[in-house]
């Protein structure tokens, strides 16, 4: 039998061989963590790699807190505005819970704790599957979750929530969404997650996506204005509301500037403080020209 010619010509033997040689193992399913920083363009120059390390830090400290530090990974990938690092898939269900919401948790503390014209950190996360070589983190499914971090329905939903409230939102792929969340490994549920076609701007994207917050609000705006632009802490306390509307009887501190004195139930106004502006009187006091108060301060 093995004497006897093959049935094959010569040319479709030396296809085969080269058809073997050819193939090779596929990368092994990873779930795919990508964190990105919102307004990172905006932080100045000076704090930027000090700001950079401590996104990372602050995922770290999700995975710490979560119980989950053995899950961390030794390789991963940083840049200027976030990191991208893999785990096994067997594990896959912990990266959307409790790892977002304990993100969010360390954000909001962070935030607190935060100087008054520190940078405010806010995180939108791409959570994916797919295959994944151990040694070069690249592939289609890293690129497509990149991507899902930038389209336009993360950032809208960002730009939509009050940003002193929400800290982070995220876009999980659809594959990821229907084999973890669907197939019941997670403690969230498919109907927490809000399902979106996402598109980036001058990209050829567009895939099937969830987002989920772990701590959603909505701000008001004009339905026909832009979203509302990000302030930092200090920006918030200069845009309080000014007083409006008609004037009450008593202190008026907050409605006419220049010291201010109370005694014996009186209030003094002057714009100094030397004793020949002072003037007791026994109630309001209002610039000269200005006008006399209603009754009961205008109201009926």
């Amino acid at each position: 039998m093995d004497n006897q010619p093959s049935r094959f010509p010569e040319s479709w033997k030396r296809r085969s061989r080269r058809s073997a040689m050819d193939s090779h193992p596929s990368p092994p399913t990873q779930a795919i963590f990508v964190v990105d920083a919102v307004g990172y363009s905006k932080t100045p120059e000076q704090p930027m790699p000090a700001f950079s390390q401590e996104i990372t830090g602050v995922v770290r400290e999700a995975f710490i807190r979560s119980g989950r530090l053995e899950l961390w990974p030794e390789q991963v990938q940083g840049c200027g505005d976030g990191c991208l690092f893999t785990i096994p898939e067997t594990s896959a269900s912990y990266l959307v819970h409790p790892i977002l919401r304990i993100l969010q948790e360390v954000l909001e503390e962070r935030d607190e704790k935060a100087s008054r014209n520190a940078p405010r950190l806010r995180l939108r996360v791409g959570v994916g599957l797919g295959p994944v070589p151990n040694e070069t983190l690249a592939g289609g499914a890293v690129n497509d979750t990149c991507r899902l971090v930038d389209s336009k329905q993360i950032k809208d939903a960002m730009a939509r929530s009050d940003p002193s409230v929400t800290f982070v939102v995220a876009i999980v792929s659809d594959e990821f969404c229907q084999r973890i969340v669907g197939g019941r490994f997670s403690h969230l549920r498919q109907s927490e997650f809000k399902q979106v076609v996402a598109t980036v701007e001058d990209k050829d994207f567009a895939k099937q996506a969830w987002l989920y917050t772990p701590r959603p609000s909505t701000v008001q705006e004009d339905p026909v204005a832009p979203p509302p632009a990000e302030l930092t802490r200090s920006e918030e306390s200069q845009s309080e509301p000014t007083q409006s509307g008609p004037l009450e009887s008593g202190p008026l501190e907050s409605v006419f500037e220049g010291p201010t004195t109370h005694f014996y139930g009186h209030t003094v106004i002057g714009q100094s403080n030397t004793a020949s502006t002072i003037e007791k009187i026994n109630g309001p006091v209002l610039p000269e020209g200005f006008g006399a108060l209603p009754k009961n301060g205008g109201i009926e």
